[in-house]
């Protein structure tokens, strides 16, 4: 664990956690960019399109026959994306001489399940229309677990699913009543269980928050695509994250996890400040690599 790590574990657990475990949803949507930031424009050749009434964002489309990586952002559903997811699809597919594609799915609760599941799998089903390459399913936090939702639903409908999956802090159990898991809500410096369970409220009014299109923990992993998957050791997710790579095992489904010493929620999109981050980045390179070289 690296001292940048530790000294920013400390920052967050002062500065941003007591402000989201108290947030409004006016609060929580605060900072969201729905263009890219500056630095990442300035990157790549932007463009906007929309698929089944929702807007996504190219990413140097004109790289898509190389492959497309989809990315479903984080913000429990009802916010985002914000400037660090956008960095990171930035810089994850940058080297690889591939497209991205960012998912500006409609947001809960002006928009409940399914509407994000619905608009994802649609983005997901255009991007692989539109490419010669295979494409490679994203996602950080609830847009971890909606990449989930989004492959096991294409399975169900025996429909082409993505090469490979690439989740971060994935949220996987929306129901949030494990006792090991709420045991761990004082280390996650980060991620508040009164802000999760709002979303929860917001994303899946009324319904069985087990559902397996809501809370992918309780689905069958059986033949779902390659995953990788990052955690940290600091987090309320952890629990669900082995959880699921053990039922992946059992089911024969590649699931590699790999858990980050001391990292906070999303570590992989903290930047290149951080030693941690730069090594997930560097696997989470490779294993777009491997996806599009099968």
């Amino acid at each position: 664990m690296s001292i940048q790590m530790a000294a920013a574990r400390i920052v967050l657990r002062a500065t941003l956690k007591p402000r989201a475990a108290r947030a409004s949803l006016a609060v929580m949507r605060e900072g969201a960019a729905l263009d890219p930031p500056e630095d990442v424009a300035a990157a790549h050749v932007v463009t906007e399109g929309v698929v089944a009434g929702s807007r996504v964002v190219w990413l140097d489309r004109e790289r898509r026959d190389a492959g497309v990586v989809v990315f479903l952002h984080g913000g429990g559903y009802v916010s985002g994306p914000f400037p660090p997811q956008w960095r990171w699809v930035s810089a994850l597919i940058a080297p690889l001489g591939v497209a991205g594609l960012v998912v500006d799915y409609p947001l809960a609760p002006e928009h409940p399940h399914p509407a994000a599941l619905d608009a994802a799998t649609a983005a997901l089903r255009h991007a692989a229309c539109v490419t010669d390459g295979p494409c490679v399913l994203a996602g950080d936090s609830a847009g971890g677990g909606l990449a989930i939702a989004v492959a096991a639903r294409l399975r169900d409908e025996g429909l082409p699913m993505p090469a490979s999956l690439v989740l971060v802090s994935p949220w996987l159990d929306l129901e949030m009543t494990d006792e090991e898991m709420l045991a761990a809500a004082g280390i996650d410096c980060y991620v508040s269980v009164p802000a999760l369970r709002r979303s929860a409220r917001a994303y899946a009014p009324g319904r069985d928050l087990r559902e397996p299109s809501i809370s992918p923990l309780f689905g069958d992993p059986a033949g779902l695509p390659p995953t990788l998957l990052h955690v940290g050791t600091h987090e309320l997710v952890l629990r669900e994250a082995r959880a699921w790579a053990r039922r992946c095992e059992e089911a024969g489904t590649d699931c590699r996890l790999v858990v980050i010493r001391g990292g906070f929620h999303g570590t992989p999109l903290a930047g290149p400040r951080f030693p941690e981050a730069r090594a997930a980045l560097r696997e989470q390179r490779a294993h777009v690599v491997a996806a599009i070289a099968r």
